[in-house]
């Protein structure tokens, strides 16, 4: 299941979902590393869309995106 929600990411719905997949993979660093890391460049790319992306930067808020930036 992990591998196919880190497959799919960054989502392209609900600005939101990106917000949530980014919680679980540092949840899940802090609790199984290898995992997020073979996933890392995704999370990278749902990070930067956070961060950059019109459409998800406006409805995260400031603190988050320095969480993930």
């Amino acid at each position: 299941m992990i591998e196919s929600i880190f497959q799919k990411i960054p989502f392209e719905g609900d600005d939101t979902e990106n917000e949530c997949v980014l919680k679980f993979a540092k949840k899940l660093y802090q609790i199984d590393p290898e995992t997020c890391i073979k996933h890392m460049n995704q999370i990278a790319k749902t990070c930067v869309k956070v961060i950059a992306d019109e459409k998800c930067a406006d409805g995260m808020e400031t603190k988050f995106k320095k969480e993930v930036g």
